[in-house]
């Protein structure tokens, strides 16, 4: 159907505003709008210029109802026709009141092309119906106000003869009672037969006893109210004998129904706080300002082990139990909330009972303040000892947790460190095919080893709040493209279409802790390569709406079930068991790489089939900027090159007490060019810098005797060249503790054992550039 046919039918409805769209998209970005009229165009403001092409939200604003936007989509979605009350604002920013009326219009194989809308501003009709229902919302407050008012009965003023017995109510005396003056009679019985049986006899007794003695009539009684049934009223009267000897009571009464169901329900709540609190161990006290004495519950005498001595107990009595080391910190808090009123919060301790039992006890406290004044302190205690050992035990837990997680990093990866690194030497050298295979095999196991160690402790890590965050600014597109690209060695025998595909700005930079996203895509990628016989892995990098990271891993692999997605991120878990005798693998790399994503505020998602592939979909948000300085060149000079130019003409220091330690990071050095001094230890270290300048210092942080940060503090401290010479502290523990230490004691930065050569070259080439070969070696 052409656009002309459509708007020819609209000729009927051209009064109207109206408004023609396409049919689709109906959500995002939603309908584009081909035509308006000029009725459109005198009601908005908008000429057909202004939004053709743009969606119809333009007309919407700040004050547009949700709801009713939401029904008009879900009728679109529907491919019904749909109409609403919305408020629209024009051009000019000016809002109005529009009823629009949606259709679909469909071509005669019933295809829908168009949505017509046809919109009225009807704001004097919503204005109109605002004021009509304020005006009887007003009415019926009124009415409200005017009912309680009757309800409530004022004061009632009456008379009573004593001789004729003889009763004069005022009007508000018959609204008390809720009768009429025509069914008041006036004799004494009119009241008498009206008050609660239960009630009747005091009251008459008090009555007569007023008239015999000339004295005070003061009662309280109820009585069955026709409408509102059982009331509360209070009687007050002056009895008197006037000059005719007639004795005349003149009285007032006034209803206490609410007054006396408020107090029933105080004391029921009460009752139910006394029972909370006894329950709860928690003691309520008070403490006045004036008198400086507090008025303590039963339950506060039971928690401190004091006998009850009465509510009132003084301040001093308190203090008393406090621990003398608390004692200051409470005057220094009962000082401040009489200045300020704050409310506060403390754990203290105190000795109960038997001397020596010391408990931990939890105050909670709010101060009242009148004319300025602190008057009075309202507050609750309860002993919270169990609470507060069970914290200190899970703390010391986490501490023990902490040094066992050290100790395993060290005494795991330095031996591994010792099997991967003579295995990178060995891999210089000349070797036939059978050695090559078999140091092919070892390699591969020592890898797999260390992944599964590094697994292992970043889910210790993680549980125990341990894994820390180290954020810094870098370009992602580079950072990324690098890890990935350095994954390609992966793919050589599978012969797959392996590639990182970025649309991330390249003057870009995000703050996130790098090495924690490449150990993601590390995972992410070497998952894929691992479950992909064929096809391709592609590696996906751009930026979300919000300025985010989004990092997609697809293959076209195995692929997954859905009853195996819901479990791949499990610790432990693979698909099934096949898949694990297959491929290998612990099963904990997605569940790190899940834990990473969530502990980053990240989200991960993966879609697959069977048979048909799978991408896993990482989403983490980050703080973003342009880049101050460009991305640096690749070197012309192949990595060997170029590693062996960074060492030409220069000398190292290596410190380690571990001997085979020492021979790999020292091996790998020379190998790069660099002339090679070793020290055990140190205080070693400290000589060797007497008899040799160096360029660089590699240092282990777990030594016996002088530890590395220690040694690296007094390097520092020195006045000579050493201080400023680049050090890499080496070490086989990787807590967050290792991190700190090396950024207190001064030292540039920590490289994790087992280390392989191009990391150790990268950093490196971070804080020394490459010198021509004509250079002389240092003396």
């Amino acid at each position: 159907m052409k656009l002309d046919s459509v708007i020819a039918r609209m000729h009927e409805h051209i009064s109207d505003a109206v408004l023609i769209c396409e049919a689709e998209p109906i959500n995002h970005p939603g309908p584009r709008i081909v035509w308006c009229n000029k009725a459109f165009t005198e009601m908005t403001g908008y000429a057909l210029d202004d939004i053709v092409g743009k969606t119809p939200r333009i007309l919407q604003g700040e004050g547009s109802d949700r709801t009713a936007l939401d029904k008009i989509r879900a009728g679109l979605q529907a491919w019904q026709p749909v109409r609403q009350e919305v408020l629209n604002y024009r051009k000019d920013g000016t809002s109005f009141w529009c009823d629009i009326n949606i259709r679909p219009v469909a071509d005669e194989s019933g295809y829908f092309h168009y949505w017509i809308s046809v919109l009225r501003d009807v704001s004097d009709q919503v204005e109109r119906e605002d004021a009509l229902r304020e005006a009887e919302a007003q009415a019926k407050a009124n009415a409200e106000r005017a009912r309680l008012a009757a309800r409530g009965g004022g004061i009632g003023v009456w008379e009573y003869d004593a001789v004729s017995e003889t009763l004069s109510w005022d009007e508000t005396m018959l609204k008390l009672y809720g009768i009429t003056a025509d069914e008041f009679s006036g004799v004494y019985d009119d009241w008498r037969d009206r008050v609660h049986p239960d009630d009747r006899d005091d009251a008459e007794d008090r009555v007569r006893r007023s008239v015999e003695t000339d004295g005070e009539f003061n009662a309280e009684f109820r009585i069955h109210h026709p409408e509102y049934g059982i009331r509360h009223l209070i009687g007050r009267a002056s009895t008197f004998t006037n000059a005719d000897g007639r004795v005349i009571m003149v009285g007032i009464n006034w209803d206490v129904t609410e007054q006396r169901e408020a107090a029933r329900r105080l004391a029921e709540t009460s009752e139910r706080l006394q029972l909370a609190t006894s329950s709860a161990r928690m003691g309520i006290w008070e403490y006045t300002v004036e008198t400086q004495t507090l008025v303590w519950d039963d339950e506060m005498f039971e928690l401190y082990g004091l006998e009850n001595t009465g509510p009132v107990v003084p301040y001093e009595t308190w203090e008393n139990t406090l621990d003398p080391a608390d004692v200051e910190r409470a005057h220094l808090l009962m000082a401040d909330l009489h200045e300020t009123g704050d409310s506060f919060e403390w754990t203290f301790r105190i000795e109960k009972g038997e001397p020596g039992e010391e408990r931990e006890c939890y105050i909670r406290s709010h101060a009242s303040i009148k004319h300025g004044e602190t008057t009075r302190i309202v507050g609750i205690n309860w002993d919270v000892t169990e609470q507060v050992r069970a914290a200190e035990k899970e703390a010391s837990a986490n501490r023990l947790k902490t040094e066992f997680l050290a100790t395993v990093s060290h005494e795991v990866r330095t031996p591994l460190h010792g099997v991967l690194g003579m295995a990178q030497l060995l891999d210089a050298s000349e070797l036939d095919e059978t050695q090559r295979r078999y140091l092919n095999t070892l390699t591969a196991s020592g890898e797999t080893l260390l992944a599964l160690i590094n697994d292992i402790l970043d889910v210790t890590q993680i549980e125990t709040g341990l894994m820390v965050l180290h954020k810094e600014w870098g370009l992602p597109d580079r950072l990324l493209g690098d890890t990935v690209n350095g994954l390609a060695p992966l793919v050589e025998k599978k012969k797959l279409d392996f590639q990182f595909i970025s649309s991330w700005p390249a003057t870009v930079e995000v703050s996130l802790d790098f090495s924690r996203v490449k150990q993601i895509v590390t995972n992410l990628v070497g998952n894929a390569v691992k479950f992909t016989e064929t096809g391709h892995v592609y590696t996906r990098l751009c930026r979300d709406q919000n300025g985010g990271l989004v990092i997609a891993v697809e293959d076209s692999g195995i692929g997954l079930s859905e009853a195996d997605q819901e479990k791949i991120f499990d610790r432990f878990v693979q698909a099934d068991g096949s898949i694990q005798r297959r491929f290998g693998g612990s099963g904990l790399g997605l569940s790190v790489v899940s834990e990473l994503v969530e502990l980053m505020d990240g989200r991960i998602e993966v879609t697959s089939k069977p048979g048909k592939g799978a991408m896993f979909k990482v989403t983490l948000p980050a703080e973003a900027r342009l880049a101050k300085i460009a991305a640096p060149k690749a070197s012309q000079r192949s990595g060997l090159e170029q590693d062996v130019q960074l060492g030409h003409g220069r000398r190292a220091l290596v410190v380690d007490d571990v001997h085979t330690n020492r021979i790999v990071c020292s091996a790998l050095l020379k190998s790069m060019g660099f002339e090679v001094v070793e020290a055990d230890g140190g205080e070693a270290a400290l000589a060797a810098l007497e008899k040799n300048a160096c360029d660089i210092i590699f240092m282990d942080l777990h030594m016996p005797g002088m530890a590395g940060d220690a040694c690296v503090e007094r390097i520092r401290a020195g006045e000579d060249l050493h201080a400023l010479v680049p050090i890499i502290m080496l070490t086989a523990d990787v807590s967050g503790d290792a991190r700190q230490r090396t950024q207190a004691c001064g030292a540039d930065d920590i490289c994790s054992k087992p280390f392989a050569m191009d990391k150790v070259a990268s950093l490196i080439a971070r804080y020394l550039s490459p010198r021509p070969e004509t250079d002389s070696k240092v003396s």
